[in-house]
């Protein structure tokens, strides 16, 4: 799947919506690198729920993020499980800038 964005693209977020299944989310990474996400929700808990061959425990309040293109990025909740919902700000609107394939 390719990208949702490119280099060159902004995000407009607000953390005065919630995340729900499918949403783009910008999150610090949970990996300690300083970085900023950009992610999609894949479930939001309670529940457990299926990444590929792993089964994860999401609780209340929690929910995992992939990447959309899972070929290229490996750093989503495959790798640091799952993340709070409040440590997420959903996407509003995207501004185009980059250049399209």
């Amino acid at each position: 799947m390719l990208p949702g964005l490119v280099p060159g693209d902004g995000l407009v977020c607000t953390t005065l919506r919630r995340p729900r299944v499918g949403s783009v989310v910008v999150l610090p990474s949970p990996v300690g690198t300083g970085a900023w996400l950009v992610k999609r929700v894949a479930a939001i808990g309670p529940g457990v729920f299926d990444l590929g061959s792993t089964s994860w425990p999401v609780a209340d309040g929690e929910m995992l993020v992939m990447s959309d293109n899972t070929e290229a990025s490996a750093v989503d909740s495959r790798i640091f499980g799952a993340v709070a919902t409040t440590a997420a700000m959903v996407k509003v609107f995207t501004v185009r800038r980059g250049e399209r394939p």
